[in-house]
């Protein structure tokens, strides 16, 4: 009997960080260059944490919320 876990993954390579944040991968490795979005090496790939994907939108989405209440 094969068991299936759901686990939200601990990091993410940029490539699909890209993805789920709805940006071009350009886009996504120009936020790590700019360390506005941290990452960490294993090995050659470069990966993002998972938890730092939601920590981005979050300040995201507060500053906009701010802006908005200020604007």
């Amino acid at each position: 009997m094969k068991k299936n876990f759901e686990v939200e993954p601990v990091s993410v390579p940029v490539p699909i960080a890209a993805q789920l944040l709805g940006v071009s991968p350009r886009t996504a490795w120009t936020l790590v260059k700019d360390q506005k979005l941290p990452s960490f090496r294993i090995g050659t790939r470069v990966l993002i944490p998972y938890s730092a994907l939601t920590a981005f939108v979050n300040e995201r989405i507060t500053y906009v919320k701010k802006e908005v209440s200020n604007g």
